[in-house]
């Protein structure tokens, strides 16, 4: 087998985006990927905010973004803008985030270097407020963006379209067609989701309809209300890395319920890990996919078999294979595992992909997780023996071998990247003919932080797309997390599975990272709910900081915590308000007691 790292190497194509100016900062064309925050301090509080955006600069960010939800927030920009300036910080670009109010967009246009809009706030997308805001944009030369967020379409697209990612689509569709009529070329685009499957879906079917249209705006991606510690970071690397491994992406945000600082370090993992992105490579020429284009274009719709658990015996599950159409529902594909940390379980939903609502047959079981000291013993219970081989070492006598019952079991350098990991991955998956697939990867790395980031980004794609049946990760340094807490492998292979959904094992937080619309202790609450409930394994709870990203955002969560004002929360099981205004102090207890009267709960 060669040893030459070369032979590992692949480089897609970039997808072509034209550039747009944010004040200081160029996003698109062969720019590199810019990494953002945003306050989450009152934008009234002036000295507050410049604290933040001193400490965003410092760690690396040159874009944050502040929230005006009225008028007085957004002429406060001004004061904002001005005291950085003098600071000699005029070179972070500021971006207001406008939410419900359209007028208010047209106010802080004129002190910002960008504005975000969230196009369900808008009756009309053709509308006077609409056009006159891209005069002012224009005429200012600041930039736009199309914010458009799952859990916030408008009733108009939501009628037509259902809560899926073909309405994400339409409703970024409508304003671009607008900006490209009114001659305004300097939009960016989101299409953010706390479910990283509707995500991803969300973003590929956008490039797709983009490049039909023949429209190259940039893309801003992020997972929306991540969470916090390790989860966070997990969930928002296995979708925002999926992107960027196949070409998509101009700027990102990691969404952490910390302080911002703390998003921009794990950004910069990220973007600096996929910088290897070249516009000198074809992918596809290579084999990677079925057509010209980006790898973008694979669709989250089929599954290979699956290895699982059946009271207690390890065997090979079968599963219907093949693309399947349709819109994918406000539930994502989420499975539900009653499975232990161990990879040892009973039955599950087998998530199909965006554009499927297919399930497993009883007793089907996710995939599974295969710890190092355990690899040879659950490769020899599935059958046949396992075939470690390294990515690029895929012969005839290779895959013949797979074809009669041999489990394969790539394992990968760590110096390959991930595009080139991911080609692999679908040339095995297509010639293990039905067998299972286990992937492997072995890292030296130093830093727990990097170890987690980098590991989401390498196993997302291949997990969201069902190209896994097993995984297997693993570094051969010993790493804490936090400081005097071990690494475990295992869970980082739980949580990044659970970000991809295709296997629950733990609580799930759906957290938005707070903002100065935010009047309670976000962070403080949601480590304490955490404390308190983080033993109720396939549970989604949503810990937001408003109304504005509050039963929307946590679209899929079985349960919600909202700040409503000064001190008072509402509480919901699903998108129904249990309980209104319930004052901060006793608001977790209650979260409890509602879980406990629904019957979710289980004792610690």
């Amino acid at each position: 087998m060669s040893n030459n790292p070369d032979r590992y190497k692949m480089h897609p194509v970039r997808r072509s985006t034209h550039e747009v100016r944010i004040g200081s900062v160029t996003i698109g064309g062969n720019n590199p990927v810019a990494v953002q925050s945003m306050t989450n301090v009152p934008t009234l509080d002036t000295a507050a905010c410049v604290r933040q955006v001193a400490a965003v600069r410092a760690a690396g960010g040159r874009i944050v973004r502040l929230t005006a939800q009225g008028p007085r927030e957004a002429e406060n920009l001004r004061e904002i803008a001005g005291q950085l300036c003098r600071a000699g910080m005029a070179d972070v670009a500021l971006v207001a985030d406008i939410h419900f109010r359209p007028d208010v967009a047209l106010i802080a246009a004129r002190y910002v270097d960008k504005v975000r809009i969230n196009p369900g706030n808008y009756r009309d997308p053709g509308g006077e407020l609409f056009r006159e805001l891209l005069a002012v944009c224009r005429d200012r030369r600041v930039a736009l963006r199309i914010g458009v967020n799952h859990g916030s379409l408008s009733p108009r697209i939501v009628e037509r379209w259902g809560d899926t990612p073909e309405g994400m689509v339409e409703s970024a569709m409508e304003f671009l067609r607008v900006c490209r009529g009114e001659g305004f070329d300097q939009a960016v685009v989101s299409m953010k989701s706390s479910n990283v499957r509707v995500m991803v879906a969300a973003y590929r079917l956008l490039v797709r309809q983009m490049d039909r249209e023949g429209m190259t705006f940039p893309l801003h991606l992020g997972v929306t209300e991540a969470g916090d510690g390790m989860e966070g970071r997990v969930k928002s690397a296995v979708g925002i890395g999926s992107l960027l491994a196949e070409g998509i992406g101009d700027t990102i945000r990691v969404s952490l319920t910390e302080p911002p600082e703390n998003e921009i370090p794990v950004g910069l993992m990220l973007a600096d890990y996929f910088a290897a992105i070249r516009t000198d490579g074809d992918w596809y020429a290579r084999g990677a996919g079925a057509g010209p284009g980006i790898a973008g274009y694979i669709d989250m719709c089929s599954k290979p078999d699956i290895i699982g658990t059946a009271g207690g015996e390890s065997g090979v599950r079968r599963r219907a294979t093949g693309e399947t159409s349709g819109k994918t529902h406000t539930s994502g594909s989420s499975a539900e595992s009653t499975s232990d940390d161990s990879g040892k379980g009973g039955g599950a939903v087998i998530p199909g992909g965006a554009g499927s609502s297919a399930e497993s047959a009883p007793g089907e079981s996710c995939p599974q997780v295969v710890p190092a000291q355990r690899l040879t013993d659950r490769v020899g219970n599935i059958g046949g023996g396992g075939t470690p081989l390294l990515y690029g070492e895929l012969d005839a006598g290779a895959l013949n071998g797979i074809r009669s019952g041999a489990v394969m079991v790539p394992e990968s350098p760590q110096d390959t990247d991930v595009p080139a990991g991911y080609y692999w991955e679908r040339q095995i998956w297509t010639g293990a003919a039905g067998r299972p697939v286990l992937l492997a990867r072995e890292y030296t790395l130093t830093d727990a932080e990097r170890f987690f980031v980098r590991a989401a980004a390498d196993f997302g794609m291949p997990l969201l797309d069902g190209l896994a049946d097993a995984v297997r990760l693993r570094n051969s340094v010993s790493l804490e997390w936090p400081a005097g807490e071990p690494v475990s492998e295992d869970r980082v292979a739980l949580a990044i599975m659970q970000a991809a959904r295709v296997r629950i094992s733990h609580t799930e937080y759906i957290a938005c990272p707070g903002c100065g619309r935010t009047q309670y202790d976000l962070q403080g609450t949601l480590a304490e709910i955490r404390r308190r409930t983080n033993h109720l394994k396939g549970l989604k709870i949503g810990v937001m900081g408003c109304i504005v990203n509050g039963p929307g955002e946590m679209a899929d969560a079985d349960y919600g915590y909202v700040g409503e004002g000064a001190g008072r929360v509402s509480l919901y099981k699903g998108r129904q308000l249990v309980r209104r205004a319930v004052p901060e102090q006793d608001a977790v207890e209650a979260l409890v007691g509602i879980i406990k009267e629904n019957g979710d709960w289980q004792e610690p």
